[in-house]
């Protein structure tokens, strides 16, 4: 296997259909966000392109410093049609992000507030609010899924190098693949295109996945010789069958609801 043609499926590119029934997924991190945004500076200097924001849900700081952010973050995926996840940080509710066939909705936690593309029934309608559109956009399983870093984070072949190092067995059967990626030097697209990778203007990962699952274990950002953030599975369940009120979710107690109407 050469550094520059590695074995690594999907993550070089697209991802395509899964190959699993269904995925629980537990999963911790933290990120340095003075340190993330110092990378998307340099990132807007470097290309003078526009400045994208460090990807994922608003981190709120927490008492162990005003730039380091924990988090949890699970998600529920029965393809093609159900997902859910469910993010928070450290000492806070879970934002609820939710997709069926009918209904999309997204539930956040800081505003008590339940966006659905449906009406509420009236009985669970603690303060109804008049239809909003534009205000909100409502999940769809491909922007949660390009958000997660654990299924989203693919690496373009034409923009990064591979450096394979050791395979890890762990629960004596599951094989782990683990590699550096570092984002070539001389990359410069034809036409302005988002940086592939996960957080923007990071050039060096250090990544864990399973190759049979195609889902990554454990997503590491480096800058300066120092990890500046990262995600890992604490759990992981696949093809196991999940309960149908894992698609369900009316809210917490004094949750408003909103009506949002999607621009077509």
């Amino acid at each position: 296997m050469s550094d520059n043609k590695p074995d690594f499926g999907s993550l070089i590119h697209d991802r395509g259909d899964p190959s699993f029934r269904s995925v629980v997924v537990s999963a911790f991190g933290w990120r340095d966000d003075e340190a993330l945004l110092q990378c998307a500076t340099n990132e807007l200097d470097r290309t003078r392109r526009e400045l994208f924001a460090p990807k994922g849900p608003a981190l709120r700081a927490t008492e162990e410093s005003s730039s380091i952010s924990r988090f949890t973050w699970k998600v529920w995926w029965e393809p093609p049609h159900c997902w859910r996840d469910e993010f928070a940080t450290s000492g806070s509710p879970p934002d609820v992000a939710l997709v069926t066939e009918r209904n999309s909705m997204l539930f956040v936690a800081a505003q008590n507030t339940l966006y659905s593309n449906e009406p509420i029934d009236a009985r669970h309608a603690v303060s109804w609010e008049a239809p909003l559109v534009g205000i909100v956009e409502l999940p769809t399983i491909a922007a949660r899924r390009r958000l997660f870093p654990l299924f989203g984070s693919a690496f373009r072949a034409d923009e990064w190098t591979f450096s394979p190092s050791s395979t890890v067995i762990r629960n004596g059967s599951t094989t782990l693949r683990s590699f550096r990626a570092l984002r070539r030097p001389d990359f410069a697209p034809e036409a302005p295109v988002e940086p592939s990778g996960y957080w923007v203007g990071v050039n060096e990962y250090e990544c864990v996945f399973d190759q049979k699952s195609d889902i990554m274990h454990r997503l590491t950002a480096i800058a300066t010789g120092r990890e500046i953030a990262t995600i890992e599975i604490a759990e992981l369940a696949v093809d196991r069958s999940l309960p149908p009120d894992v698609f369900v979710f009316e809210g917490v107690p004094e949750t408003r609801y909103r009506t949002v109407v999607r621009s077509r």
